[in-house]
Parts: C-alpha cells; sequence; structure tokens
C-alpha cells in the first residue's frame, strides 16, 4: 500500500513520530509487514494499516501544539494520559486508576498493622496499674475504638504515628551531643566538687 508509505511519510514529516512514538513506530512495522505479504493477508493488513492511520491522524490533529522548543515530551505525555482516561471511563479525571486487588491488600495491611501495634501496648501495659493511669485509660480508649469504628483506628493510628515521628525528628535535632563542651557561663555557674 504505496499511498499508506506517503501518509507515514507526510505525518513524520510535521513530527508525528515525536507526538506518539510507539503509535507511530506500530504504524510503521505495521506497513513494512503489510508490504511483504500477499492476498487475503495482505488486505486483511491494508484495511487495520488505514484504521490505525485514521485513528492516529485523528489524536494528532487533535492533540494540542506542543510548547516551546525543548519541551518535546509534553505532547506525547498527554497524549498517554487521555488515551488511557479513554480506555477507563470510570476513572475520574486526574485520578489514576486503582487495581482492586491492591485496594483491598493495602486495606488489609493497614487493619494487620494497626492490630498489631495495638496488641504490642497492651503487652507493655503496665500490670498493677490503677484505674486513672493515663496508659491504661488510652489503651482501653483504642480497644473501645477498634471494636466500635475499626477504620477510625486505622486513621488516628497513622495519625498518631506521624506526631510521634515528626516529634523524634524534632527531638533529635535539639539533642546536645554527649561531651559537649560547656560555655564559660556554664563553669561560672557550677562550682567543682570538693571547692567550695
Amino acid at each position: 500500500m504505496a499511498e499508506a508509505g506517503a501518509q507515514l511519510d507526510a505525518l513524520r514529516a510535521r513530527g508525528a513520530d515525536r507526538f506518539d512514538p510507539v503509535g507511530f513506530g506500530f504504524l510503521e512495522a505495521l506497513a513494512r509487514r503489510s508490504a511483504t505479504q500477499q492476498g487475503g493477508l495482505r488486505r486483511l493488513l491494508d484495511a487495520r494499516l488505514a484504521g490505525a492511520l485514521q485513528d492516529f491522524r485523528a489524536r494528532f490533529e487533535g492533540a494540542p501544539a506542543a510548547g516551546p522548543a525543548g519541551d518535546d515530551t509534553v505532547a506525547p505525555l498527554s497524549g498517554l494520559l487521555a488515551y488511557i482516561r479513554q480506555r477507563s471511563p470510570d476513572t475520574p479525571a486526574g485520578a489514576p486508576a486503582e487495581l482492586k486487588s491492591v485496594a483491598r491488600f493495602r486495606t488489609t495491611w493497614s487493619r494487620l498493622s494497626v492490630d498489631r501495634q495495638l496488641a504490642e501496648a497492651v503487652a507493655q501495659a503496665p500490670e498493677h496499674a490503677g484505674p486513672l493511669n493515663s496508659q491504661r485509660l488510652v489503651l482501653q480508649a483504642l480497644k473501645a475504638m477498634r471494636d466500635i469504628a475499626p477504620d477510625y483506628l486505622q486513621h488516628f493510628m497513622s495519625y498518631a504515628d506521624a506526631l510521634l515521628w515528626l516529634d523524634q525528628i524534632d527531638a533529635g535535632s535539639r539533642a546536645v551531643p554527649k561531651g559537649a563542651v560547656r560555655g564559660e557561663r556554664d563553669r561560672k555557674r557550677k562550682p567543682a566538687r570538693g571547692k567550695g
């Protein structure tokens, strides 16, 4: 199909090979394969090539123009994202689709992690704590939360983990290294042993 080769050359001259290199490479490969075949297979490949060329041309001409020089990657990426959105109509615009198995795995892993953290905290609870011991009260509240609202407990635990992590980072930045040299003022305040 000589006209397909001419169409590919015209598209290449307009920069279509940079717009979608993979799609353009597919068209070229299909044209090469079609040229080597005969009979019914050739007609089938030519029909497929004509349809693919028409789809490619429609996407290329409907795509926004590429940005300034050096910004050639913008058009292919936006074209790929548009293609993915077309193929997944249930996905909201701008949000990538998440596999159901990944969501189930994350939920299960999160629940197991929270249960493990709670079990470790209960194991470290003081044995003979009084009824108003703050650690005992917190653990009772967490157990009740697990029974009443396990999803809320997961959010609460992730929030508490984030706060603990931030506290550790802050404490690490404020720590005075052991063996630090005291200033002149500190030496005057604390008398040496054996004197005074």
